[in-house]
C-alpha cells in the first residue's frame, strides 16, 4: 500500500486492499493503522473521481457550446453567401441596365460575364 503510487491506485486494488486487512483482523493482528491509511487512500481516490468528473463534465458543456457556435457559424455564412449573391446579381443588372442605356444600338462587353 504504502509502495504503491496513487496514480496507480484503482478501485479494485481498494478492495483487494479492504480484504487483506479484514483477512489479518481475522488472525488477531492489529491492523487500526493499516485501516486509517486506507480509509485515506480511498477518500483521496474519491476526491480524484469527483474533481475528473467534474472536469468531464465541464468539459463537455464547452465542448457542446462549440458544437453549437459552429452550427450558428455555418447558418450565418451560408446567409451571408446568399446576401452577397443577391447584391452581386442586383448590382450585375443594374450596371447591365445602365450600359444598355449609355449604349443602346452599340455592342457592348459586359465586365459581369
Amino acid at each position: 500500500m504504502d509502495s504503491t503510487c496513487f496514480t496507480k491506485v484503482t478501485e479494485s486494488l481498494i478492495f483487494k486492499w479492504r480484504e487483506a486487512i479484514r483477512g489479518a483482523m481475522q488472525y488477531g493482528f492489529k491492523v487500526d493503522r493499516l485501516k486509517d491509511h486506507l480509509k485515506s487512500i480511498a477518500h483521496a481516490y474519491l476526491a480524484k473521481l469527483a474533481i475528473n468528473s467534474d472536469k468531464n463534465q465541464e468539459l463537455q458543456t464547452v465542448e457542446d457550446e462549440i458544437t453549437a457556435m459552429k452550427t450558428q457559424l455555418g447558418i450565418l455564412e451560408t446567409r451571408r453567401s446568399e446576401i452577397c449573391n443577391k447584391m452581386y446579381s442586383e448590382l450585375r443588372k443594374t450596371c447591365e441596365a445602365a450600359a444598355a442605356e449609355q449604349f443602346p444600338s452599340e455592342t457592348y462587353c459586359s465586365f459581369f460575364i
